[in-house]
C-alpha cells in the first residue's frame, strides 16, 4: 500500500561524519542547535507553517501547483489561493464549524487538497529522510518540484530519502496532494442497501455510517500526524 517506508514526518539529515535530526516549526526557518560529536542528531519539525487549498476541478497537477513561482492569481478561478493553517490535523477539524456531522462536510472529499510548506536546509546537511506519520488517505509528494512518490493509507507512516534534493541557497519547497474520495459504487442488485453494499476502495476503518458509529457524511481527510 505504500511507496515509501514507515516512519514519522520529520527530517533526519546527515552531514559528513554527523547525523542530523532537525525540527522545523515555521517555513523558511531552521530551528534548534546541532548536538556535538559524531553521529549527533538534529531534528526539524515540519508541523507548522503550512498552507492549503482545495483543487475543486482537480487541475492542480496540470497547472503546476507543485512548481516554484506558481501563482493562483495567474490561472483564474480554477484553483483557490493558499490558506494558512495553524496545525496539522484532519481538515474537517480545521475548517468545519461542526466537524462531526452534517451534509456540508461532504465537500471536503469531493476534490483533492494541496499542502505547501517552505523550510531551510541547515548548514552542512547533505543527507535527509522525509518522514510522514499519517496522511489520510491518498498522498502524492513533491520536493523542490521533484515527484518523490505516492502513498495510500491513513495511519501507516512512510518516508522518502531526499538528501540529494535539498536546496542550500534558497528555501526548500514541499508540496503534498491529498485526497480521500467517496466510494460511489454499490454491489449490483443491492442499491437499496447502500450502507452495507457499497464497494470500498479505501482501507481506513469505519466511516460513512458503515456501522452506525460514524455519521454518514464524515470521511476524514488530510495530513493529520507530524510531517
Amino acid at each position: 500500500m505504500t511507496r515509501g517506508k514507515a516512519a514519522l514526518c520529520s527530517f533526519v539529515l546527515a552531514a559528513v561524519g554527523m547525523l542530523w535530526a532537525l525540527r522545523v516549526s515555521y517555513p523558511a526557518q531552521a530551528i534548534g542547535s546541532v548536538a556535538p560529536g559524531k553521529g549527533a542528531i538534529h531534528v526539524i519539525d515540519l508541523d507548522r507553517g503550512w498552507g492549503v487549498l482545495q483543487d475543486v476541478h482537480d487541475v492542480g497537477e496540470k497547472l503546476g501547483v507543485y512548481r516554484r513561482g506558481w501563482n493562483s492569481l495567474q490561472v483564474g478561478p480554477s484553483v483557490s489561493d493558499w490558506e494558512p493553517i495553524a496545525r496539522l490535523a484532519h481538515l474537517q477539524l480545521l475548517f468545519a464549524p461542526q466537524p462531526y456531522f452534517g451534509r456540508e462536510l461532504r465537500y471536503f472529499n469531493q476534490a483533492p487538497w494541496w499542502y505547501r510548506l517552505e523550510f531551510v536546509t541547515p548548514p552542512g546537511a547533505t543527507k535527509a529522510t522525509l518522514r510522514f506519520g499519517g496522511v489520510d488517505y491518498y498522498a502524492k509528494v513533491w520536493l523542490n518540484e521533484k515527484l518523490l512518490g505516492e502513498h495510500e493509507g491513513y495511519s501507516e507512516p512512510f518516508e522518502f530519502e531526499v538528501g540529494s534534493l535539498l536546496s542550500q541557497d534558497k528555501p526548500n519547497l514541499l508540496i503534498v496532494k491529498v485526497s480521500s474520495p467517496w466510494d460511489n459504487q454499490v454491489a449490483a442488485g443491492d442499491d437499496k442497501n447502500r450502507v452495507w453494499a457499497v464497494i470500498r476502495t479505501m482501507v481506513k476503518g469505519t466511516y460513512e455510517h458503515a456501522d452506525t458509529f460514524v455519521q454518514r457524511d464524515v470521511n476524514p481527510i488530510g495530513i493529520w500526524r507530524p510531517v
